[in-house]
């Protein structure tokens, strides 16, 4: 037994020997492979305790609360009071168009007012911003030559976007690592191409705003990311503060409509006012005709008067007569003297007459005229109104409409953000995640195609909301000519 034994270790020391360059190999080869496999089981468990290191020290948000008419501090307030929720922050933030640097072209950027608590950021070079007019930017492949350089906003940004910003102009003063993005993707957004090129910090007085954007919360416990027990404990937190979030929303709606039909009343005793006002017009414009027809009348009595000079003439040429009659033996002496005054008596009252019937007629005649043009001048004005406020009331649904798409993809935009996200930290690691994988492409899928739907049908909104407003301009400058001719008219009318 002893002897194969040796035998056995000889035969081995004899063949290790022979082809040492392979055995050393083969052990090299097991080596490497053995210290592969460890490092792949490490890999995970590496990966995910940094990212819970990183995560925990920045204090990332568990839940996102999204409204479309945003939220105020009360939502806030109420909401991290509920059991279900460790702390809760408003999110104030605004996509603007801007130059950075040198570039000529404006690009679409998101400007954060600075956190307090929740999604903290790391400064990783430069300092803190300290006046309204200075700002943060996202330090991925940035270095201290960033600093001191300005970021302009641009003039092209729509009125409610600049009104929401203190400042035209910030200085970059740092340089930063947020836990919002943990990717090269910087997120989607309504303006310029639709693709944020980067985001900002600011201090919160540089963003003039009465709302949050979205409302960021933490659950309470302690939990490990990607675990079952992390999600069902951010599902359960979601359904206990859902109904109470839900009737916050609705309220918040139904503030905005209350606000938009105080706008519309006020509007609407604006447009009375405005017809009062017309009334009123339309009362003088009566008066004034009341005055010319007394005019007419007052014109009418001096052709009477007129005419009783002319019986008064024709009276005296009776008692004429009767003189003539009387004097029978002067007639041949004075017949010349007769003619001469019978023809000095009818002339002047003749001519009077002739030109008072001509001025009556022709005044006659312009009056009919000018109150003609007036009244088809005033049907056209009142026809055209109809189908301008028509048109208005289609366009201002239509604008409301978009509105609302626009920040339902806004918000489906980040929410697939967040998704692809955690769908690439998944898919590093596709054996151990291969049911989560499929879960977050589901649901990937699902909130793509959702978007999909909410885009197509803004498009057809836009399709049809901006022909409107081009065909709302002819009839707008058909009114202006007809008012501006309705104004002559009566002028002219008035004058007359």
């Amino acid at each position: 037994m002893v002897m194969r034994k040796n035998a056995m270790r000889k035969n081995l020391t004899q063949s290790i020997l022979r082809s040492f360059g392979r055995y050393l190999a083969i052990v090299m080869i097991i080596a490497l492979g053995a210290s592969m496999f460890v490092g792949l089981l490490m890999t995970k468990a590496d990966m995910v305790a940094t990212g819970q290191k990183h995560l925990d020290d920045l204090n990332m948000f568990d839940l996102r609360l999204v409204s479309m008419y945003g939220w105020d501090k009360d939502h806030v307030d109420k909401i991290a009071a509920m059991d279900a929720v460790e702390d809760a922050e408003g999110i104030a933030y605004v996509d603007m168009l801007a130059n950075f640097g040198s570039g000529e072209e404006a690009s679409a950027y998101r400007f954060y007012a600075m956190p307090e608590r929740l999604n903290m950021f790391r400064l990783i070079g430069g300092r803190m911003p300290e006046r309204a007019d200075e700002c943060l930017i996202d330090g991925y492949h940035m270095d201290d030559s960033v600093i001191g350089k300005t970021v302009t906003i641009s003039a092209d940004n729509e009125e409610d976007s600049l009104d929401a910003v203190t400042e035209k102009e910030f200085t970059v003063v740092g340089y930063i690592t947020s836990p919002l993005y943990m990717d090269m993707n910087r997120g989607t957004t309504t303006i310029g191409n639709g693709t944020l090129d980067n985001y900002f910090y600011v201090l919160p007085e540089a963003l003039d705003m009465d709302y949050y954007a979205e409302i960021n919360i933490t659950i309470p416990g302690d939990y490990k990311i990607y675990s079952d027990a992390y999600n069902d404990a951010m599902d359960s937190a979601a359904e206990r503060i859902e109904p109470a979030v839900k009737e916050l929303a609705q309220k918040r709606m139904e503030q905005f409509r209350g606000d938009a039909l105080k706008a519309y009343e006020e509007g609407l005793a604006e447009y009375e006012d405005g017809l009062r006002q017309f009334e009123e017009g339309k009362l003088q414009a009566e008066a004034e005709l009341t005055d010319a027809e007394k005019k007419l009348k007052n014109a009418e009595a001096t052709i009477w008067n007129s005419q009783q000079q002319l019986l008064d003439g024709e009276k005296q040429i009776e008692e004429a007569k009767k003189t003539i009659a009387d004097g029978e033996k002067q007639l041949e002496e004075g017949k010349a003297t007769l003619e001469q005054t019978k023809a000095a008596a009818y002339e002047p009252v003749n001519n009077a007459i002739a030109a008072l019937q001509a001025e009556l007629s022709e005044a006659e005649a312009e009056l009919a005229a000018a109150e003609a043009v007036v009244a088809d001048l005033k049907a056209q004005i009142d026809a055209i109104n109809d189908q301008i406020a028509e048109s208005e009331a289609r366009y201002n649904a239509l604008n409301e409409q978009i509105n609302q798409l626009n920040w339902q993809i806004a918000s489906l935009d980040t929410t697939i953000a967040s998704t692809q996200t955690s769908l690439n930290l998944a898919k590093l690691f596709p054996l151990t995640n291969a049911e989560l994988i499929a879960s977050l492409e589901a649901r990937l899928s699902e909130q793509n195609a959702q978007r999909a739907e909410a885009d197509a049908l803004r498009q057809s909104l836009i399709a049809e909301r901006d022909p409107l407003q081009a065909q709302l301009q002819e009839p707008m400058n058909q009114r202006s000519q007809l008012q501006s001719r309705l104004t002559a008219a009566e002028f002219r009318r008035y004058s007359d």
